[in-house]
């Protein structure tokens, strides 16, 4: 969920810039997430492939059946559904990662940025 060294990679460089984007205003996720993530299901989808907008529904019913748990916990339980519903690609947790981190921060009470120390990096 990091750059592994500073690198000029425009890929990343657009998934940083809609990270922050995402982080910063907009829509929520818990109310449009497929607005949140500006994502649509194509016009010439197979048949028997699972529209975007029911996965995005069956996370976001579960969600919402979590509203009564504090923010953190909805943010936990979504991150480690976000597979599990099919909404992200192999290996890619960003979009999941900036989606937790919103509903963490949604109630905006007290801290709403929990610094955490990454693997290999030493904390003084």
């Amino acid at each position: 969920m990091r750059l592994s060294g500073v690198q000029e990679d425009t890929a990343a460089l657009a998934r940083v810039g809609w990270a922050v984007r995402s982080l910063t205003g907009g829509p929520g996720p818990e109310t449009d997430l497929s607005a949140f993530l500006d994502r649509r299901d194509p016009e010439n989808m197979a048949d028997e492939a699972e529209p975007f907008a029911d996965r995005a529904g069956g996370w976001t019913g579960v969600i919402a059946q979590a509203a009564d748990l504090h923010p953190i916990t909805r943010a936990c339980v979504g991150y480690h559904l976000w597979s599990f519903a099919g909404l992200g690609q192999q290996g890619d947790r960003m979009e999941a990662a900036v989606t937790a981190a919103r509903i963490a921060a949604s109630e905006g009470k007290g801290a709403v940025f929990a610094p955490l120390a990454m693997g290999g990096v030493r904390v003084r």
